[in-house]
């Protein structure tokens, strides 16, 4: 079944779409062209099938010829119905990073603003040029977050061109917040996946915060774990128990295997530890996911990252890793 596709049987499929857009680049009739189109559409048709994020955003990465209006909506249905806004947000970032002009972006946009996830609202502003800036700062006023409205306003990028007056509001809303201390815990404590969560029948209570923390912990939902690390910890004031819950769920968050959230999670929550994080990317065997650890994981081994990408081939992450450390190296000699 292709749902249980292994990784090994997904490269083969890379390698044959990738054979026929190679063919496809010599071609010399329309014919022979549309012949490669149409086989690279099937194979992303059995891409979608696997309903596996990973896949389908990997044959959105490294076929070029996904970038197509007969293939592209194929893989971004697909990556919309598994209903993981985290690999969402990835498909969002990647599509706009490799420029595919194929992809629905005010869909996507439109996904990361019913999400009322603030942090995932601030980078889509920051990392998605393709998206509105406008659009985005106003869904963020809207969710009103203490923490992420904080970084709107600190962000040099955040408050360029294009933010319009929501930038503004909110920077209303973070000052205003800030003065009144007592409204914090509604506003960083609970984030709307926690919300979502507790008023769908789990049994927990609005003012139990220990009960999500407990449903969390032993939910193996990767992105509830997360968002519940790194905005209901904050409760404790005494770094030494908020140090061992952040380890508690961490723990939880590798034992579920994805390693998208799981790089999330070290990217994401204050202390977490590095290492937890770069062994579970190097186990991955996923090149994409050990160069986001050395470039977004508070003190990640850069050079171990390195090493691991080196050791899987991929020339696409090799390059990219060479020059994150040369522009390492170059900052450091300023």
């Amino acid at each position: 079944m292709l749902s249980n596709l292994s990784r090994g049987d997904f490269e083969k499929i890379l390698n044959r779409a990738n054979s026929y857009t190679e063919n496809y680049n010599i071609a010399k009739s329309q014919v022979e062209r549309s012949y490669y189109i149409r086989a690279i559409r099937l194979l992303a048709q059995d891409v979608a099938k696997t309903k596996n994020p990973y896949y389908i955003c990997d044959f959105m990465e490294y076929v070029d010829l996904a970038d197509n209006p007969e293939i592209m909506p194929i893989l971004q249905n697909a990556m919309e119905a598994t209903g993981d806004i985290v690999h969402i947000y990835e498909f969002s970032y990647l599509a706009g990073d490799l420029k595919r002009e194929a992809v629905d972006y005010n869909r996507l946009q439109q996904l990361i603003i019913e999400s009322k996830n603030p942090k995932l609202i601030c980078y889509s502003a920051e990392y998605v040029p393709q998206f509105s800036r406008y659009e985005l700062g106003y869904a963020l006023s809207e969710c009103g977050n203490y923490k992420w409205c904080k970084y709107w306003t600190e962000n040099e990028s955040l408050r360029g061109v294009g933010s319009g007056r929501w930038v503004y509001t909110a920077s209303y809303i973070y000052k205003r917040i800030n003065f009144r201390k007592e409204m914090q815990k509604d506003i960083i404590f609970y984030p709307e996946v926690c919300k979502v969560t507790m008023n769908n029948g789990v049994g927990i209570s609005q003012d139990t915060i220990t009960d999500i923390e407990s449903y969390a912990l032993t939910s193996n939902n990767p992105y509830l774990i997360n968002e519940t690390a790194e905005n209901i910890l904050l409760r404790y004031e005494d770094e030494n128990v908020r140090r061992e819950k952040v380890i508690d769920f961490e723990l939880a968050e590798v034992a579920t295997g994805d390693i998208l959230h799981i790089y999330e999670y070290g990217a994401s929550v204050p202390m977490a530890d590095p290492v937890l994080i770069e062994n579970a990317a190097i186990a991955s065997n996923m090149p994409k996911y050990m160069y986001y650890v050395a470039c977004y994981v508070p003190n990640a081994n850069v050079e171990k990252m390195r090493e691991a990408i080196y050791t899987t081939g991929n020339n696409r992450y090799i390059e990219k890793i060479d020059e994150h450390i040369k522009e390492l190296e170059d900052q450091n000699q300023v």
